[in-house]
């Protein structure tokens, strides 16, 4: 009986899908004023291009397959007599539309995810540069247990990032990704030691100093490469056009230079600035995840006193070097919108203000959920100074986008992980919430 009434509701739903549907072939039967008895395009009638359907109505010449949003712009921005100006105007309203907003959706989903992983797995990425001054290997132990049951949950945003990267930015993806292969492939490798180092250091006996050491200087090597990335893609990528002849031909932006154009000193800088953002983020991390009479909780008020001012200090050198090296990012902060980027200026030292009282009262819960404000509210600044471009010079959010029906596919495909993983990652925090004492070692965990 379950069966049944199963299958039967299955029935009335494919029903109303196959209704919904139809419905923008009903919308075209109520064709606009100044569309009546248009000429053809492509094999379609142009009145059936304009009005709501956007992708859905345009068609190519099989009649099945929808035309792509960079080929409807060309066509409306062609000398085509066949179509009126008021034609032009509605039919590329109507791809923009929904072609821009699914694009910034999944660049503010891009941008989440990044911000989300350098919360948490910048925690853990500090937390390993700071066990690098530790030659007890019962203390880096210790540091290595208090993220045993996290580390995986927090790099799955890393993951989210290249996906949405690879389904919804295929431009971004195809010619950047080439820009920076030399530190991505050895970004990827330092964070493999990370995690073999993690998993082998309880497992051996006489190599475990060994596996500890490369679990820091896995850590090292990721932060560092991390924020030279990020430097290097506020500098642009310089691409180059080519013309191909698989895929249908046509012209593609390549990245034609070498494997160390990503060097300058602003991408050494900024890698350095994530070093030292992670070891604060890691400091405050571990004052929070061991017990108030532990040897290393004691060590880490120094660590977070000393690193609070140092990331200050960085913060003012960069905010400085963008200025200069940037114009664009000068004019957009010196623009009208000059008292919002004030508001935020005071809101981020409002946080920086908030973690500094919260560790000065052993609130290290309260710390650590100030730092993620302010994190969020510094990278949230940033990407509305690059706004609307996605790579600054290079990619916008819109041109880098899908520029077919399959960023609809992935949307569809995709869109519901985010919050599964969101709840997974609490999850994990609450399950591990527990502070550890300094005998809890990897290898007793």
């Amino acid at each position: 009986m379950k069966i049944f009434q199963m299958l039967k509701t299955l029935l009335v739903a494919l029903s109303v899908l196959i209704s919904l549907a139809g419905l923008p072939a009903l919308a075209q039967e109520n064709v606009p004023v100044g569309h009546e008895g248009a000429p053809s395009v492509k094999g379609t009638q142009a009145n059936e291009l304009p009005g709501s359907g956007g992708f859905w109505s345009a068609q190519s010449q099989t009649g099945s397959v929808p035309l792509s949003f960079h080929q409807l712009r060309d066509k409306v921005q062609a000398d085509d007599p066949a179509l009126s100006a008021g034609q032009k105007h509605e039919l590329l309203r109507n791809a923009l539309y929904e072609h821009n907003i699914l694009a910034l959706a999944w660049a503010v989903a891009l941008a989440l995810s990044v911000t989300i992983y350098l919360i948490l797995d910048g925690a853990d990425l500090g937390a390993g540069i700071i066990s690098l001054f530790y030659g007890n290997d019962q203390t880096r132990g210790a540091i290595m247990a208090s993220m045993a049951g996290t580390w995986d949950a927090n790099e799955t945003w890393l993951v989210v990032a290249g996906g949405i990267l690879f389904g919804g930015f295929p431009f971004i993806y195809g010619s950047v990704f080439h820009y920076l292969m030399l530190p991505l492939m050895v970004l990827l490798l330092g964070i493999m030691l990370r995690a073999v180092s993690l998993e082998f250091h309880h497992h051996a006996a006489r190599s475990q100093r060994f596996w500890g050491l490369g679990f820091a200087v896995g850590s090292l090597v990721v932060a560092f490469l991390i924020g030279a990335a990020g430097g290097a893609v506020l500098d642009g990528v310089q691409l180059t056009p080519r013309t191909v002849t698989y895929a249908g031909g046509g012209t593609v932006l390549t990245f034609t230079g070498g494997l160390f154009d990503f060097i300058s000193p602003f991408s050494i800088w900024t890698g350095i600035v994530g070093v030292i953002t992670s070891v604060f983020a890691g400091a405050l991390y571990l004052r929070a995840r061991f017990v108030h009479d532990s040897p290393v909780r004691a060590d880490m008020k120094d660590w977070v006193n000393g690193s609070f001012i140092v990331l200050v200090i960085a913060s003012v050198i960069t905010l400085g070097w963008i200025w200069l090296r940037f114009p664009w990012a000068a004019q957009k902060w010196t623009g009208p919108w000059i008292w919002g980027w004030g508001v935020i200026a005071v809101w981020v030292l409002y946080a920086l203000w908030n973690i500094w009282d919260a560790t000065r009262r052993e609130r290290d819960l309260a710390a650590m959920v100030w730092y993620a404000v302010m994190t969020a509210s510094s990278l949230g600044a940033m990407a509305l100074t690059v706004y609307p471009w996605l790579v600054p010079g290079t990619w916008t959010v819109y041109d880098a986008a899908d520029p077919s029906l399959s960023l609809v596919g992935f949307t569809v495909a995709m869109g519901g992980f985010i919050p599964v993983i969101l709840i997974y990652n609490w999850y994990q925090i609450w399950v591990f919430r527990d502070r550890l004492s300094a005998l809890g070692t990897y290898d007793h965990h």
